[in-house]
């Protein structure tokens, strides 16, 4: 008997990085937290002390991590890199991605 090639159904297989457009991994994390009933903002909060809007890439990892939403490493590093504030303190605006994940059905 040959094995085939195929993949399980119930494999689950990340698309792939190169062929995702703006607001498509928002537009997922939105569907499951919607699905789920999930307050994304309650994760960042916890981290943002000064309620400024940012918080550190490494925080920015466990309040997604939390929402135990499987991304990949690309995919995580998509978002970091859309988010990262401009002005070289590596901080991530998770205030503009909040924004985003509740806009992103009105696009």
């Amino acid at each position: 008997m040959s094995r085939s090639n195929h993949c399980h159904p119930n494999t689950f297989q990340a698309p792939n990085p190169s062929l995702q457009t703006e607001g498509d991994i928002e537009k997922r994390l939105q569907a499951l937290a919607a699905k789920d009933g999930i307050r994304v903002q309650e994760f960042f909060i916890d981290f943002d002390k000064l309620r400024k809007g940012t918080v550190g890439e490494a925080a920015f990892r466990t309040c997604i991590g939390t929402l135990n939403i499987a991304l990949t490493e690309a995919e995580i590093q998509t978002l970091l890199d859309r988010y990262r504030v401009t002005d070289g303190t590596g901080m991530i605006n998770y205030a503009a991605f909040l924004e985003k994940l509740n806009n992103v059905f009105s696009d």
